[in-house]
């Protein structure tokens, strides 16, 4: 059976590997995607991000620096699918300048999901906020609420 896709970035799956405010609900979200049979989908660029950003973490002692490698294992580990096509820098290069963003790295993940109409999920409110009148494929993880059974 094939899966549906889910574009991830970062903010998510960092908050579910280490102690953000919107870790809980992160880990609902996942859990909710692997329930119901998701395939959370990213593009090269994400292993570059989070290993950045879980390093950041320990330079700056919020973390110890095998946390960080232990969280950095876990994210590898996780069961996100690696997509690589052309034209996606282009379109994400359009969308940066569309948007007026300093840099062109959440317009990646914009231009994925864009291309695969799918979901994209984010825990960036700023970013969610600026695109979602023109990209309702974009979701905010603050707005995800999971049905309490």
């Amino acid at each position: 059976m094939l899966k549906s896709r889910v574009c991830v970035d970062p903010t998510i799956v960092i908050a579910i590997v280490t102690a953000e405010p919107s870790s809980r609900a992160a880990l609902d979200l996942w859990e909710k995607w692997m329930a119901e049979n998701w395939q959370p989908v990213a593009p090269l660029l994400f292993v570059h991000e989070v290993t950045s950003v879980l390093y950041h973490k320990s330079a700056q002692g919020e973390m110890t620096a095998k946390d960080s490698r232990m969280a950095l294992q876990e994210v590898l580990n996780l069961d996100i699918r690696f997509i690589d096509m052309p034209g996606l820098s282009e379109r994400a290069f359009e969308l940066a300048a569309h948007f007026h963003r300093p840099t062109a790295y959440e317009t990646q993940y914009l231009a994925l999901a864009e291309h695969l109409n799918c979901p994209y999920w984010t825990a960036d409110k700023q970013l969610y906020e600026l695109v979602r009148s023109e990209f309702p494929i974009v979701q905010w993880l603050g707005n995800f609420h999971p049905r309490i059974v």
